[in-house]
């Protein structure tokens, strides 16, 4: 899934209702993969949680292009599965994270969306803006 790139997010499809739905929808050995690059909200963590809620395990991939300024911004994307070998050689992988879930966060669900909790602060784009900003007032 790619649907959560521009400043307005599809936010009903990163629900833990959601996500049932699309591990019910799974072929054995599946995986959902979510390309969940922002340059607002930090959207890994809103997807392993909803996984985590539906007792599967995720990996998350990031990769900071550092190019910010170009319009050339990070990337992130969340695989999910039911078992580690679902998703094969990415378990192992340097470059993939398995990830688990916070225990303080709130997931997500229809009827508990919020832009709020996932901020975390923010991705480093939207932190370095707030901070530009700041500065900019002094």
């Amino acid at each position: 899934m790619d649907a959560y790139s521009s400043d307005a997010i599809p936010i009903h499809l990163a629900t833990e209702e959601a996500m049932e739905i699309y591990k019910a929808k799974l072929a054995p050995q599946g995986a959902v993969v979510m390309h969940v690059s922002n340059r607002h909200l930090e959207l890994s963590s809103v997807v392993v949680g909803i996984a985590d809620a539906n007792d599967m395990k995720s990996w998350v991939y990031n990769e900071d292009s550092g190019r910010d300024n170009e319009y050339i911004f990070s990337t992130s994307v969340v695989v999910s599965a039911r078992e580690e070998a679902d998703v094969g050689k990415l378990a192992s992988s340097d470059q993939w994270a398995l990830t688990e879930a916070k225990d303080h966060q709130r997931v997500w669900t229809d009827d508990y969306p919020t832009c709020l909790a996932p901020s975390g602060g923010g991705s480093r784009t939207a932190r370095n803006r707030r901070l530009r900003l700041s500065k900019a007032r002094l």
